[in-house]
């Protein structure tokens, strides 16, 4: 299974189908085991001898997840009219329909992996239908709110799910009682009957009077109603429940599942007839609200979807689950035949793909390659893309928040991200305050910092202190010594750069203090930049003037070093380690912001990029952050690099105040290359 999954690929249908036909025919011919075939038969014994006869079945499909989180509508397998004999290979046929290709699709779609595909197989006694249909205890389409609508046929209930004819149409009042508010009686040519002598079901053909009678009483309407709301009220959401009535008038209920509302959006529902462009439809039920336009696919023969364009319409003469197998392509859906309350409506509101059904005649009227414009919001479909339809916005499905993995991370994200321990000079700054995975972060990092500044203030420690850099440069520095990063009689509250004997930061040291890079004078810059800068002081009013050259921090040894520092509005972090041992040595640096809008700061993050890419590190930039790492370099090219490296920072600082232009990224990064690190001679 796991291989299975690896290889298929959702977007190319042709080779999916082949790959489902070879899963299924393993299924299909597989061994079941003697313990299930012994309980089942002895099961089938008991259930026949209460009965008094051997019954027919139904078996259903449950599937981890259907019903619950995803609706899994028409994708798997229902036997019906089961006799004893048809048991084992029916539920074979069942377990394979996981495999088809619609159901593959969805499974792609909602990002559901072999693991989540474990179904058992529901068995239940044939119930003998006068009556069958589909309850919604909420108006589907939100089109009328606090309202139910029940569907209903002649006959077993795939007539009304698969959306093979249009079932009769019930509007019902919930409050403050249940009461019938419209009906809506359409003829009913046929029904769906169990098969007599063999398994399956018929076609039975209904003469004119009979076909064109309601398919249920009042009295069964507000029966079917009342069981709604009851269960509705049970478990706190509006559902979607598919019912059957006996010939005496016994209500069963067959399936319960959360219901899928579509909601218009208000400015859509106020578009006029728009005049300019024909119309090939103004009717229908809407089955999902929005707006579409594409190229218009007619479905002839399920055989067509492999050739169903990204972005088309479709367009079917009924409404059957197997289509949406192209739904992660198809921008909407018109069909001639078909309900709200089908199982492919069920999956357009799921997609949120706009949708149109019982317009009768669209396969009759629209053509296959055609631009059409669909707006199920007021029942129409015009030929031409109609622009000013479009721009009302349309819900999109969020996909993502539908996953499993998504959803369990929802619940697990209370106990990681929300912050409590927000200010380290509360009282509540404890340990005991940490309530998530954050506060432990937030007061372990404030904790660490804190401690490691009071290392030069405590009593000197034998192994690690701290203390200040003496530097004519305006880089307020210290150092932490973990041993062996300065020299031993030069212990005291200052030192100088000439007692450091840390390997990577006497390099990165000899960089920063370059003799053509400037640390003297202001900045110049343009009027643009200068207001980009005044902008973002003012969009951060709390920051204090003493913390634009807050400390800067070194954390070294002989061989390694940690440099975290923030010059103004921007953060630099090297952490590098450099020895004799070639495979051990390595830099990584990290730089993000500035004080200049987001376009200024992006450049300078792009020429950063481009010369450290020159200097052969592999870099990353996204925005105005950089990343780039460097390893297993000699020693001597691991002095040059962090050497260059300081250079860089040093003579990069607020370069994104004056770089206003896109071709001074190109300009800036040979400059530095030639090593004019004062940029003299800028051509804009």
């Amino acid at each position: 299974l796991a291989d299975f999954f690896q290889e298929v690929d959702p977007e190319n249908l042709e080779e999916l189908t082949r790959k489902s036909e070879g899963m299924r025919e393993q299924i299909l011919h597989a061994n079941i085991p003697t313990r299930l075939i012994e309980e089942v038969t002895r099961h089938y014994d008991r259930l026949s001898e209460s009965l008094g006869v051997e019954p027919r079945l139904a078996l259903r499909s449950s599937g981890l997840y259907e019903d619950q989180q995803f609706s899994f509508a028409g994708q798997f397998l229902t036997k019906l009219n089961v006799p004893r004999q048809q048991f084992f290979p029916s539920y074979l046929e069942i377990l394979a329909s996981q495999f088809s290709t619609t159901a593959l699709v969805y499974l792609a779609q909602k990002g559901l992996s072999h693991r989540e595909l474990a179904m058992s197989v529901g068995a239940l006694v044939m119930i003998p239908a006068r009556t069958a249909g589909v309850m919604f205890t909420e108006d589907p389409t939100g089109d009328l709110d606090g309202r139910m609508v029940i569907d209903a046929a002649w006959g077993l209930g795939p007539t009304v799910v698969e959306g093979t004819l249009v079932p009769d149409r019930y509007i019902l009042a919930k409050k403050p009682e249940i009461a019938l508010l419209e009906e809506h009686i359409s003829p009913k040519p046929f029904r769906l009957v169990s098969a007599e002598g063999s398994a399956g079901l018929q076609k039975e053909m209904l003469p004119g009077p009979e076909n064109a009678q309601p398919a249920l009483t009042k009295e069964e309407i507000l029966l079917i109603g009342n069981y709604g709301l009851k269960l509705e009220e049970y478990f706190g959401e509006p559902q979607d429940i598919e019912f059957a009535l006996d010939n005496e008038g016994n209500l069963f209920i067959l399936q319960c599942r959360p219901l899928t509302v579509s909601r218009p959006q208000p400015e859509a529902l106020s578009c006029p007839l728009v005049r300019d462009h024909p119309l090939l439809l103004d009717h229908g039920t809407v089955a999902c609200f929005g707006v579409a336009a594409g190229p218009a696919f007619v479905i002839s023969t399920e055989e067509d979807l492999v050739r169903f364009p990204e972005g088309g319409i479709l367009v079917a003469r009924h409404t059957s689950a197997r289509y949406g197998s192209v739904f992660h392509k198809a921008a909407g859906l018109v069909a001639d035949i078909g309900s709200a309350t089908s199982h492919l409506a069920i999956l357009a509101r799921e997609f949120k793909i706009p949708a149109l059904v019982d317009t009768e005649i669209a396969t009759h009227v629209i053509k296959t390659g055609q631009e059409i414009t669909v707006d199920a919001d007021n029942q129409r479909v015009y030929l031409g893309r109609v622009e000013e339809l479009l721009k009302v916005p349309t819900r999109k499905p969020h996909l993502l928040k539908e996953m499993p993995l998504y959803l369990t991370l929802r619940r697990v994200l209370r106990w990681i991200t929300p912050l409590h321990l927000t200010d380290p000079k509360l009282s509540d700054f404890t340990p005991e305050s940490c309530k998530t995975l954050h506060d432990i972060i937030r007061f372990a990092h404030q904790v660490g910092i804190a401690e490691m500044f009071a290392l030069g203030e405590q009593a000197r420690h034998e192994e690690a202190y701290m203390v200040r850099l003496k530097t004519p440069i305006p880089l307020n520095l210290y150092l932490i010594d973990l041993g062996g990063g300065i020299e031993e009689q030069r212990r005291a509250p200052f030192v100088s750069p000439e007692d450091i004997t840390s390997l990577p930061m006497k390099a990165l040291w000899k960089g920063i203090t370059h003799p053509e890079v400037s640390w003297a004078g202001p900045v110049t810059m343009d009027a643009k930049g200068l207001y980009s800068v005044l902008t973002r002081s003012l969009a951060a009013p709390t920051a204090q003037h003493s913390d634009f050259w807050i400390r800067t921090l070194a954390i070294i040894s002989r061989n390694y070093l940690n440099f975290s520092s923030r010059l103004g509005y921007h953060f630099a972090t090297i952490d590098a380690y450099m020895s004799e041992v070639r495979n051990d040595n390595y830099i990584s640096f990290r730089f993000k912001g500035g004080a200049a809008n987001e376009y200024r700061r992006v450049l300078r993050a792009r020429f950063l990029g481009n010369v450290l890419t020159k200097l052969d590190f592999e870099v990353e930039v996204i925005g105005d952050l950089v990343v780039a790492r460097l390893w297993k370099y000699p020693l001597h090219l691991m002095e040059e690099k962090l050497d260059m490296l300081g250079r860089l920072m040093a003579c990069s600082r607020q370069k994104d105040m004056v770089m206003g232009d896109e071709r001074l990224v190109d300009w800036y990064t040979q400059a530095f290359l030639e090593g004019n690190y004062r940029f003299i001679g800028e051509p804009l």
